[in-house]
């Protein structure tokens, strides 16, 4: 699996092995076990991801199912205040996959409208490069999975709110198959991310999720850019959080110090305008709370709606 961090925005590469019980032949718990050594920073570095992508390629059609799911429900589960992570799952199918296969994937990991914008899936499964070998340039042919890994390394050099539409995908030199216009509308319908080669040239057609339920939630720029943002409302938190414990009046000072960033949000210009922030225990706790605000990014018209968890024994 590959996996890109720390955060948005960042160029750093983590390639980590997946060990299958049987040597060459992985199967799908080979790659869910994986799972949790990403609960925590990974590697080294210490480093925290935010893009992951499993290269499953040579597991079945069925194990690819589930494996993705998985990863799905992996990131759905970080955002949860006892880990407080945002993540992003950029995925594929393997390269005998077929548009329908394509479409099925997509409507099938689509299904959560809360949650499944956390995953994008790359449509394009068969994508081909040229390697050197002795007898000149050799072309080798790829699957989904590389597709997804090289879609999110062109996100982690963008600014999180800058849309991909229309930029060049340099990473391979083509495909095996092509998808029609008719089809890639389709797959556009279905929440699934398309890139075609023209005269040797690909370029990205569009930039969504899998959460096809509202056109926010579709949106890879909008819902990336909101991770951003949760990101800093975070540490500002976790840099004020010491004096909180204990006060009789929490959800107050949790609302006054998310305003005080979305204010600097506001006028650095990232943001436009801002509704203020409410804070809630959650029911039979006494150390977690909901956080809920709504913003207005810089440039658009939808206002979009934030609600995160914090749990003041672990921020």
């Amino acid at each position: 699996q590959i996996m890109m961090g720390p955060g948005i925005g960042a160029q750093t590469l983590i390639i980590k092995q997946i060990n299958p019980t049987v040597a060459g032949s992985p199967v799908a718990s080979d790659f869910t076990g994986a799972l949790a050594d990403l609960i925590n920073s990974v590697g080294p570095l210490n480093i925290d991801p935010y893009y992951i992508t499993p290269l499953g390629g040579k597991l079945s059609d069925s194990d690819v199912s589930v494996v993705n799911a998985a990863y799905l429900n992996h990131a759905i589960q970080m955002a949860d205040p006892q880990f407080r992570k945002e993540r992003r799952i950029y995925t594929g199918l393997k390269s005998t996959a077929t548009f329908n296969t394509v479409v099925s994937a997509a409507q099938a990991l689509g299904t959560d409208s809360v949650n499944s914008g956390r995953l994008t899936l790359a449509a394009n499964f068969d994508p081909v490069i040229s390697v050197s070998s002795n007898s000149g340039p050799v072309d080798v042919n790829l699957d989904g999975f590389f597709q997804a890994a090289a879609i999110a390394g062109f996100r982690s050099t963008q600014v999180a709110s800058q849309p991909a539409l229309n930029k060049l995908l340099p990473a391979f030199n083509g495909y095996r198959s092509t998808f029609s216009s008719t089809q890639i509308d389709t797959l556009d319908d279905v929440g699934a991310m398309v890139c075609e080669s023209v005269g040797g040239t690909i370029s990205m057609v569009n930039d969504v999720t899998v959460n096809v339920a509202n056109d926010i939630e579709k949106s890879i720029p909008t819902v990336e850019a909101r991770d951003v943002l949760i990101g800093r409302v975070r540490r500002r938190l976790k840099a004020s959080i010491i004096g909180l414990r204990g006060s009789p009046s929490i959800p107050s000072q949790i609302e006054r110090i998310t305003d005080a960033e979305l204010e600097d949000e506001r006028g650095s210009g990232d943001i436009q305008a801002f509704a203020p922030s409410k804070a809630n225990r959650l029911p039979n706790s006494i150390t977690k709370f909901s956080v809920s605000f709504s913003y207005l990014p810089a440039g658009e018209v939808l206002e979009i709606n934030v609600n995160f968890s914090i749990d003041l024994n672990l921020v």
